[in-house]
């Protein structure tokens, strides 16, 4: 008897799930008379546009006096230390390893062995 009620009681939960996901979602009449009433956009909207994502762009970019922090496990260590020092270093550092990659160590130079 009990278990003949438990399972009417999934049976139901279950068509009640099913009849509220069936609905389709309503679209306002406002947004669907929007969207087909939109026009495109002309070139010089468009430009400043372009023009605006730049400034943007440009406003954003990291300086190369920007201090990063990177945390690096040295070799023969499993304790991860910090590391800090500007984005200028950190690329001047990094372009004058892989010319001493490149050239088989008899250009560029290593800056700091551990």
């Amino acid at each position: 008897m009990k278990k003949d009620r438990s399972m009417a009681l999934v049976a139901v939960l279950c068509s009640a799930l099913l009849a509220g996901c069936a609905g389709q979602p309503e679209v306002p009449e406002d947004a669907a008379l929007q969207a087909k009433d939109a026009e495109a956009p002309d070139a010089e909207t468009l430009q400043e546009i372009r023009l605006n994502a730049e400034q943007v762009a440009l406003q954003s970019q990291p300086q190369n006096s920007d201090v990063v922090c990177e945390r690096v496990v040295p070799t023969g260590s499993l304790i991860p230390q910090r590391r800090c020092m500007t984005r200028a270093a950190m690329r001047e550092e990094t372009e004058q390893a892989q010319e001493w990659l490149r050239s088989d160590g008899t250009r560029g130079a290593i800056t700091e062995v551990r």
